[in-house]
């Protein structure tokens, strides 16, 4: 059940007008859906008053985890024009729960942090609820992309088909890590370079006649490039010269934020260290104390607080990797380029 409370003031102080409806300009609803636009409860529908201005009506959700436009018409005096305010509402959250204690959805996050917070939920800027989760899902995307956590590293398979110049690099691909393993599917080693700067790679790409088959080999330089054909953000690795023959070898990459790679519902937990909950939580309160505009005192804090767990999470979280494999490197430095370590360190700004 999801109840709708609407607090009626005038200069800050709480009266009755001569009436209050659940109704839209337009008289298409009282309340509907964000998803699908389904009414669910009809144009003129009468809410309770509970006290003086406040006004309360409560209805059955058709499922959970839904948001919801209502409208409320009121007319302040008999005879004047009706005026109409429209709000956002949050449903019921599923009753998924976390396998432990010490792991986090956004759900459980935002109901372990919001008895925090008691304020109205008709503030402006949309809802209470509603912008817990965002600033939560925010901190969770900053918090992830913000150092090249050993967490993040993956190793995938690059194929080149036979006759092709492109590859599609993994869905949960972010960037390129600095460390490489020179490995094809048969065990016979070659080097391949990624070139940072597309104009270099084009330079290298006309050596050869894409036209001409008798001019492909064994492919050796490749840039990082959006695939421009693909409607949904999609990295490929475009190379040169065309394969000859079908090539794969693996390769080290940082993974992207499972809310953009895999979009993660806010029902379903984080996977990464445990350690990670408690830094989330501390974000996210940074967060919310400035959205909140609440003491500076108790915001400073918060976030010397996070800067200290922070500081030690990059310390046991280091860079180091012992591999036999040698790093592949070139001239031009492509690598130190495209190198991963200490990539955001520098580019991506500190929470306030």
């Amino acid at each position: 059940m999801s109840t709708i409370t609407f607090r009626n003031k005038k200069d800050g102080v709480l009266y009755d007008p001569s009436s209050i409806v659940l109704s839209a300009s337009d008289s298409s609803y009282g309340v509907k859906r964000n998803d699908t636009g389904a009414v669910v409860v009809v144009d003129g529908t009468a809410m309770t008053k509970s006290a003086t201005g406040v006004y309360t009506y409560t209805f059955t959700d058709p499922a959970d985890d839904l948001t919801y436009t209502y409208s409320a018409e009121i007319v302040e005096n008999a005879g004047e024009t009706a005026s109409f305010f429209a709000f956002q509402l949050d449903g019921p959250e599923s009753a998924a729960e976390p396998t432990s204690d010490h792991r986090y959805s956004i759900n459980t996050l935002a109901s372990q942090v919001r008895g925090e917070f008691d304020v109205d939920d008709n503030a402006s800027g949309g809802t209470i609820p509603a912008r817990f989760k965002t600033a939560i899902r925010n901190s969770g995307i900053w918090l992830w992309n913000a150092w090249d956590w050993r967490f993040r590293r993956k190793i995938g398979t690059l194929s080149f088909a036979s006759g092709a110049s492109a590859a599609e690099l993994p869905s949960d691909f972010a960037e390129l890590d600095s460390k490489w393993i020179r490995e094809t599917s048969d065990n016979s080693e070659y080097w391949f370079q990624f070139i940072e700067d597309p104009v270099r790679w084009q330079n290298l790409r006309e050596r050869y006649d894409f036209s001409d088959s008798g001019q492909n080999g064994q492919p050796k330089w490749g840039t990082v490039l959006k695939d421009e054909s693909e409607t949904p953000w999609v990295w490929e690795v475009r190379f040169t010269p065309q394969a000859d023959q079908a090539y794969s070898y693996r390769f080290m990459y940082l993974t992207a934020d499972p809310w953009v790679s895999e979009d993660l519902s806010d029902a379903s937990e984080v996977v990464w260290p445990v350690t990670f909950m408690y830094g989330w939580e501390l974000l996210s309160r940074i967060r919310l104390y400035g959205m909140l505009k609440r003491d500076a005192e108790e915001t400073t804090s918060a976030r010397s607080e996070f800067r200290e767990w922070f500081k030690g999470q990059k310390s046991e979280n280091d860079e180091t990797i012992a591999t036999n494999d040698n790093t592949i490197t070139g001239g031009y430095n492509d690598m130190a380029l495209t190198a991963s370590q200490g990539f955001y360190s520098g580019s991506m700004p500190w929470p306030h």
